[in-house]
């Protein structure tokens, strides 16, 4: 199981550090704060832990995802987006996700591709041009080099007023937090 925990955040507050060691402490009951290392690509990890985890904020709001597998997750708040934004990230096979409404489309698709890149640990260095989303019976995948990928998605349009939360990971239940 993902477990997602979102909560209102500022910098200013507490580093997101000190946030996912609280949720360690309180959900998965890790007394001593671990150590929070980066592999190669910069993607945070637990020193000496089972579990993977991944953090995302935006505007007000900070989330983070716990996982005993790979896990990405990116919380957008929605915003106005330009043109130019829209044509480089959206792929011609893409278009069909969008819809009528294209800022809200945009931003669905936009966090679905951030929460893949985030799991798959190598953030914006994947060429968005080298993957695309597709959705077959309400279930979201990603298409790279030309196959599926074992990836699940999950997508949240109403957890949080203004906002689209997306998870990816290998697991296919997520649990939602709140505070």
């Amino acid at each position: 199981m993902i477990n997602v925990y979102i909560q209102k955040w500022s910098k200013e507050d507490a580093p997101w550090e000190r946030i996912l060691a609280d949720v360690l402490k309180t959900y998965y009951y890790i007394e001593e704060t671990p150590t929070i290392l980066r592999d190669e690509m910069g993607k945070p990890y637990l020193k000496d832990s089972k579990l993977h985890f991944n953090v995302s904020h935006s505007g007000e709001y900070l989330a983070i995802a716990v996982s005993e597998s790979l896990v990405g997750i990116d919380i957008q708040e929605t915003k106005n987006i330009k043109d130019g934004m829209y044509r480089k990230v959206v792929q011609p096979k893409e278009q069909s996700l969008i819809g009528e409404d294209k800022q809200r489309g945009f931003l669905r698709l936009w966090s679905l591709k951030e929460s893949y890149v985030k799991a798959e640990g190598k953030g914006l260095r994947i060429p968005m041009k080298d993957y695309y989303f597709e959705k077959e019976n309400e279930c979201y995948f990603v298409n790279y080099g030309g196959q599926k990928q074992a990836w699940t998605f999950n997508i949240e349009e109403t957890l949080v007023e203004g906002y689209y939360i997306s998870v990816c990971g290998m697991e296919t239940e997520v649990s939602w937090n709140v505070k």
